[in-house]
C-alpha cells in the first residue's frame, strides 16, 4: 500500500546530500519507509493530507549538526563575555544577539543555509548622525561619502553582504554589514572572533568615514 502527503511549503532532505524545496506538491511513499525528512518542523492540517492506508510517515527532524553547532558557538560566545542572547527568529535556527563594545551584533544561521552562519550588524543612525549627514554634507559631499563608503566595504575581504537603506545617497537611516558565511566545515573558534571582530570593525568604519565627511573632530580611540 502507498500514501501520499501534500505539502504547501517546505525543504527536505532526500538523503544526507540532496535538498528539495517543495512548493505546492504531492510527495509519495512505498508506506513501509521513511524517505522524506523536514528539515524543520511544519504543521499539516487535516486539508493538506491527503491518504491512503498507510499513511507516509513524515518524521519531522532538525539536524542534529545544527544542534552540535548552535552548542558550540553558544560557547564560544559565553568564553569571550559577549553575553549572549538566544533570540527567537522563525527564519534562523539559531540567532544570538551580543554586543560588542556596546555595539549590537548578532550571530545567524538563517533556514536557507544548512551547513553555515555568518555575523552581522545593522547600524541604525542616530539623530546626531542624521543631522551630520543631511546638514553637514551637501549633495555632492554625500555622493562622495556614499561612494568612497561602498567602495571600501567592498574591498574588505572579510565582509560579506552589505546594504546602505533604504535609498542613499538622499534618505539613508540604516547601513547593515555582514561577515562572509562561516561554513561547518572550517568553523573554529578563532574564524568565529575573527568575524566578529570584522563586522564590529566595519560598523566603526561607517560610523568614523561619516564624520570624517562631515567636519567632525577626530575620534581619540576606538
Amino acid at each position: 500500500m502507498g500514501g501520499a502527503v501534500r505539502v504547501v511549503r517546505g525543504d527536505y532532505f532526500l538523503s544526507s546530500h540532496i535538498r528539495m524545496h517543495v512548493e505546492d506538491a504531492v510527495l509519495f511513499g512505498d508506506g513501509h519507509n521513511e524517505t522524506i525528512y523536514l528539515q524543520r518542523p511544519y504543521m499539516l492540517t487535516n486539508q493538506s493530507i491527503i491518504s491512503s492506508k498507510p499513511l507516509l510517515m513524515v518524521k519531522k527532524i532538525l539536524s542534529e549538526k545544527v544542534k552540535e553547532t548552535k552548542g558550540k558557538v553558544l560557547d564560544w560566545l559565553k568564553e569571550e563575555a559577549f553575553s549572549p542572547e538566544d533570540v527567537a527568529d522563525p527564519n534562523a535556527y539559531f540567532n544570538f544577539s551580543i554586543k560588542v563594545s556596546g555595539s549590537p551584533l548578532h550571530v545567524v544561521q538563517n533556514v536557507r543555509a544548512i551547513d553555515s552562519f555568518f555575523v552581522g550588524a545593522n547600524l541604525v543612525l542616530t539623530p546626531a548622525q542624521l543631522d551630520l549627514l543631511k546638514n553637514s554634507m551637501d549633495k555632492k559631499k554625500r555622493q562622495e561619502f556614499f561612494w568612497d563608503l561602498r567602495l571600501t566595504l567592498l574591498k574588505n575581504n572579510s565582509l560579506g553582504d552589505f546594504e546602505i537603506k533604504p535609498n542613499p545617497p538622499d534618505d539613508v537611516r540604516e547601513v547593515f554589514v555582514s561577515s562572509r558565511r562561516i561554513f561547518y566545515d572550517a568553523l573554529t573558534k578563532d574564524r568565529l572572533i575573527h568575524a566578529i571582530n570584522a563586522v564590529y570593525r566595519a560598523v566603526m568604519m561607517v560610523v568614523w568615514m561619516l564624520e570624517r565627511y562631515a567636519g567632525a573632530p577626530t575620534p581619540e580611540r576606538m
